[in-house]
């Protein structure tokens, strides 16, 4: 029996059988052969999501699978070993049964054979995001089908192991590489029923080959995103190529080990950081000052700074430590344009009350700012950073009608100011 062909087998008894046409009989000798398959168990895993497949596609593969099926009796099929010739099918049966199958079983389906890659990449499956989980020793991938609102669904997990375990590794093909590695049952993740386990004296080729392979299936070219769960996986996440954006979650994280990983990812365009600053040492030519959209979720002391040297569109501060002199730095420096050029919108939070702190009266007349008159300006803005956010900060259309209006030097663009005590929001309008 091909590799190939149990995915097939598997949605044809699964599919939703009207009885007068298909006779249970039938139904029960495709269970029976096909359930002697290795990889038929390997996707049976998980009952309650069997993929379905059209009825009339069913119709078709009984057609169109050696003559009728009502001919073969269960004596005939253990003899012969029958098997539909899932390659030979339609390309359009193939890409339609693919699209009703888990995408980690699709993963799986692509790295049975050359010519199966080639089908899973003309299924033309397109996410928007190719999420790379890094974690110590571990790799987990995942894909997102929209920018937000979406569940973000696994494809495979890939696993660094010592050099002393090497019992069953095996050679295979990916992404154009030869690499030894072992398919593993997981009973850790409730994401992963399998993975990938591969040694560290070939984790840069494993590493390159997984992301040449996955840019090959979802030829779309997806956006790549990062995230890195602890220091020891800064070193691994930097085998990931083309990122574009990033979130680093860890304890205490030293400012040469942030512009580390920056120089090592030169693609990024934005990220998100919860961590705990051990200095401030940043550079002034620093490449985070370079990023398009940034969010640091304990900004505390770096706050100054951050407001000062931030060349990009979108950054969130929170629980930072801010004073009427920064705002009014920034506010100035942008009215006058001499710096800011392409911000469109600045957020800073704390905890703490600052209608005491910051003073606007005086600074207003200073600028004259204005109240909206509900012409020069839209009454919302289109808030939309595109950072890592898990939910923090989602695209939405805030109303803008109780803020401050002021305009830069020379008739420029105006930008428009709250604040609420606990944050200030600054957005610049196009």
């Amino acid at each position: 029996m091909e590799l190939t062909l149990f995915l097939e087998c598997y949605a044809l008894v699964e599919a939703e059988i009207q009885p007068t046409k298909h006779s249970d009989t039938q139904v029960e000798l495709f269970h029976q052969y096909f359930s002697s398959s290795v990889l038929y168990q390997f996707c049976m895993h998980r009952q309650e999501e069997r993929p379905r497949i059209h009825k009339k596609i069913f119709n078709f593969l009984l057609k169109e699978s050696a003559g009728s099926l009502s001919c073969i009796n269960e004596d005939d099929l253990k003899k012969e070993q029958m098997s539909l010739p899932f390659l030979k099918f339609p390309g359009l049966v193939q890409i339609e049964v693919i699209k009703q199958l888990e995408l980690r079983d699709v993963f799986w389906l692509s790295l049975c054979s050359k010519h199966m890659k080639h089908v899973i990449r003309s299924a033309e499956l397109r996410p928007k995001r190719v999420h790379y989980l890094v974690a110590y020793n571990r790799i987990q991938v995942a894909l997102r089908f929209l920018e937000h609102n979406d569940n973000v669904h696994p494809l495979v997990l890939v696993r660094r192991i010592s050099y002393g375990d090497t019992k069953d590794l095996k050679k295979m093909k990916m992404g154009g590489a030869t690499i030894k590695s072992r398919f593993i049952k997981s009973t850790e993740s409730k994401n992963f029923n399998h993975y990938l386990e591969y040694l560290h004296s070939e984790q840069n080729v494993v590493i390159n080959s997984l992301q040449l392979h996955i840019n090959y299936i979802f030829r779309n070219e997806p956006r790549v995103q990062i995230n890195v769960y602890c220091t020891d996986s800064l070193s691994l996440s930097t085998l990931i190529k083309n990122a574009k954006d990033s979130f680093v979650i860890q304890r205490l994280f030293s400012t040469a080990t942030l512009e580390y990983f920056l120089k090592r990812h030169p693609t990024l365009e934005s990220l998100h950081i919860k961590s705990n600053f051990t200095d401030e040492k940043l550079q002034e030519d620093a490449k985070l000052w370079k990023l398009d959209r940034l969010a640091f979720r304990n900004s505390e002391d770096m706050t100054p700074m951050l407001m000062r040297k931030f060349n990009g569109r979108y950054m969130i501060l929170d629980n930072s430590n801010y004073s009427k002199e920064f705002w009014q730095e920034l506010i100035r420096k942008w009215i006058r344009r001499e710096s800011y050029h392409n911000l469109q919108a600045v957020i800073t939070r704390t905890h703490h009350n600052l209608f005491r702190v910051i003073n606007w009266r005086e600074f207003w007349a200073e600028c004259n700012a204005m109240k909206w008159d509900g012409l020069r300006r839209p009454k919302h803005f289109k808030f939309d950073p595109k950072i890592i956010d898990f939910g923090l900060y989602e695209p939405e259309e805030i109303d803008c009608s109780d803020y401050i209006d002021i305009q830069q030097t020379g008739g420029g663009k105006w930008a428009s100011i709250r604040d609420t005590g606990y944050a200030v929001h600054f957005f610049v309008w196009d």
